[in-house]
């Protein structure tokens, strides 16, 4: 099979992001299992909600993200949680998600060392405070994405066609980073950029999130003119 010579992934919205710097992510869903009861006959018993609240807080505690030549931006991010069956029970689990980003993949590595010691810290505290003699929390992580990182260096032909053709264009071209399905092609060793489709948007992820279709066309435009570019075609 014939090794492919380029790939572009059109990502989100808008015109000026040339996106060549691959953002990896781990996500995790985190679980704390515990025998579980009545919330005044159990109450002692190792409370998974507890630790939940405990792992939370020791992530929130972490230095915040800083980028500069000697330390890539990295952040870990609780993106939702929740457990329990009733206003009257200590749950049985309780879980919450997890969002880890780096460019660096030593950076992102070391984090998730970091963020293990927290979560196996939050269940050693609970544990230590329970009831002499009741079981122990348990403690489950599961790896739900995993994306790497890596770069398509902006002297890249790619790049550079694509930063030609914002500038053919009338636009100005923003050198940038991000998670998108350029990522894998990237740590692949394919040359991969990823292009905004045209048009405008704000609130990306929230229930408010929109789009206008403002010189959307446009977006599809560009990514045909670089590809023509890649291929030669005058």
């Amino acid at each position: 099979m014939p090794q492919p010579v380029a790939f572009i992934a059109l990502d989100g919205a808008g015109l000026e992001r040339v996106i060549h710097r691959a953002l990896g992510s781990k996500r995790y869903h985190v679980t704390f299992r515990g025998p579980g009861g009545h919330s005044w006959a159990a109450f002692g018993v190792a409370n998974p909600a507890n630790a939940v609240g405990r792992a939370a807080a020791l992530l929130a505690d972490l230095p915040p993200p800083a980028a500069n030549s000697s330390r890539p931006r990295t952040t870990c991010a609780v993106v939702r949680l929740g457990g329990g069956t009733g206003l009257n029970s200590i749950p049985q689990e309780a879980w919450l998600d997890l969002d880890l980003r780096s460019e660096d993949p030593h950076a992102l590595a070391q984090l998730d060392v970091t963020l293990r010691a927290a979560l196996e810290r939050a269940a050693d505290d609970e544990n230590r405070r329970r009831t002499a003699g009741t079981p122990a929390l348990r403690l489950e992580l599961q790896l739900v994405g995993d994306r790497p990182s890596g770069i398509t260096p902006r002297a890249h032909p790619l790049v550079q066609a694509a930063v030609a053709v914002n500038h053919a264009l009338g636009r100005d071209a923003e050198l940038a980073s991000a998670s998108t399905d350029a990522n894998v092609a990237i740590a692949l060793g394919i040359p991969a950029i990823a292009l905004g489709a045209g048009g405008k948007a704000g609130d990306a992820h929230l229930a408010t999130e929109w789009y206008e279709n403002v010189e959307g066309a446009l977006g599809v435009v560009r990514a045909l003119l670089v590809t023509a570019t890649m291929a030669g075609v005058e």
